[in-house]
Order: C-alpha cells, then sequence, then structure tokens
C-alpha cells in the first residue's frame, strides 16, 4: 500500500506518491505536496507551436490524477537555463470531458516555464525514499 501524506492545499485532500518500494518510506512528510504544489501552479512565459524552436532534453515528468478520472501529464524539457513543458491530459468517465477541454487549449504547444519550476516538481527517487526502517 501507498503511504499517503495530508496535503497542505486549501482542501485538505489527501496525496499520494505511486510506486513506493516495498521496505521503503517518504523522506519527508510534505515532499508529495512540495511536488504537487510546484506542478500545479505552473506559470507560463511564453507558448510556441511544438517542434518550431530549439529542442531540448527532457529531463522529467509528472502525473496528476485525480478522484474525477483526470490524469494530465506534463513532460519537462531544459537545457539547465531554459524550460519548456508539455501538457498532455487523459480522462475517462467525469474526466473525459476535462480532458478533451483542456487538450483542445494545450494540444500542439510547448509553454515556457521559469526554469527554478523545474526543480521545484522533478526530484530523484533517491531523494525523497528512505529505507522503512529509519
Amino acid at each position: 500500500m501507498i503511504p499517503p501524506t495530508t496535503s497542505s492545499l486549501p482542501d485538505k485532500k489527501t496525496l499520494m506518491l505511486s510506486e513506493i518500494p516495498s521496505g521503503t518510506k517518504l523522506k519527508y512528510v510534505n515532499s508529495v505536496d512540495d511536488i504537487i504544489e510546484a506542478a500545479s501552479l505552473i506559470e507560463f512565459k511564453t507558448v510556441r507551436k511544438a517542434g518550431t524552436g530549439k529542442s531540448y532534453p527532457r529531463v522529467g515528468k509528472v502525473t496528476l490524477e485525480n478522484d474525477k478520472n483526470l490524469k494530465v501529464a506534463i513532460e519537462y524539457f531544459s537545457d539547465g537555463t531554459t524550460a519548456f513543458v508539455t501538457i498532455t491530459p487523459a480522462g475517462t468517465g467525469e474526466g473525459q470531458k476535462a480532458a478533451s477541454e483542456l487538450a483542445s487549449r494545450t494540444q500542439g504547444w510547448e509553454f515556457e516555464v521559469p526554469h527554478e519550476e523545474v526543480s521545484g516538481a522533478l526530484h530523484k527517487r533517491a531523494d525523497l525514499l528512505e529505507d522503512a526502517s529509519s
């Protein structure tokens, strides 16, 4: 079972990190909240058609999923100073309409974001987890 952490967001929903290996636990109880907050408060600097500008290496991906079956994948691309994201929504049932609406606004576009937002949303597994006996 994935150990939940209580969100520091206003609605006090429970947030979870998927795929916590057996025998490990979160180092810091608020670390999942910090990632969710960084990924959900993206500030767009500029926007461009996908594939029209300089390409950057993929540095990570965050997937957010809510209880209404909406899943939003945010892929981060950066050269260490400039960063772009792409947004790919998907949904089933109740989340399908929201996914379609979001896709109509984001599909085919790349959004430049402040590079600091990349480091706030992306963490290596080793930085988040520790031995459960610790």
